[in-house]
């Protein structure tokens, strides 16, 4: 017996969809960026991101300094530069200090760099052990799907999952709504984070 095509779930969509209720086009989206709605244009022009580092490179303030663009799945600000991703972190502990020694991280002395930390005088390198290991006195080791430093409740989490229909902007205003980062509502409503327990 032949499937049925059944119409993309994006409004105004007309094409069959193929996984997750997406046709390819937007299923590819959610797969790059955490939301089947968001293009290239969307996001901040690459020159944006890297004059901002520059402006922020001689940062000294003890508060963190919370990077305001693309974040991965686990809080980490994120950056593409020279055809790589990599963390901005990373990025700013090369500009500051050169490349790191042999098998060394960018590590953060506050403990947020899942909240997108990227104050200069937060980072530094340190081997794997030194990072674990202050991971393990922040407390911000990873034990299971959840964000160690989450701010929502499951109930929270369940409601925006019902609340989210696909429409463009809505991950943002959903972000603010609740005083999260964009990436963790994309994470939400994708399913790939925030496994709902009990």
């Amino acid at each position: 017996m032949k499937a049925k095509n059944f119409p993309c779930r994006i409004d105004g969509c007309a094409r069959t969809a193929c996984k997750r209720e997406w046709c390819s086009k937007h299923y590819q989206r959610w797969l790059k960026h955490g939301d089947p709605l968001v293009t290239e244009i969307d996001y901040p022009d690459r020159g944006d991101t890297l004059k901002w580092i520059e402006e922020h490179l001689s940062y000294q303030g003890e508060e963190c300094l919370v990077w305001p663009f693309h974040h991965d799945n686990k809080g980490y600000a994120k950056i593409r530069v020279n055809g790589r991703n990599m963390q901005v972190s990373r990025y700013i502990c090369e500009s500051l200090y050169g490349l790191p020694p042999t098998q060394h991280e960018a590590a953060h002395n506050c403990g947020r760099g899942r909240m997108g930390c990227v104050a200069p005088n937060h980072v530094r390198w340190a081997t794997k052990a030194e990072n674990e290991a202050d991971k393990e006195a922040h407390g911000t080791r990873l034990k299971c799907e959840r964000h160690p430093l989450a701010k929502l409740t499951d109930e929270q989490v369940a409601t925006i999952r019902r609340r989210y229909t696909g429409r463009r902007g809505q991950q943002k205003k959903l972000a603010d709504e609740y005083g999260v980062s964009y990436s963790t509502i994309c994470g939400i409503v994708s399913g790939r984070r925030w496994a709902l327990h009990g």
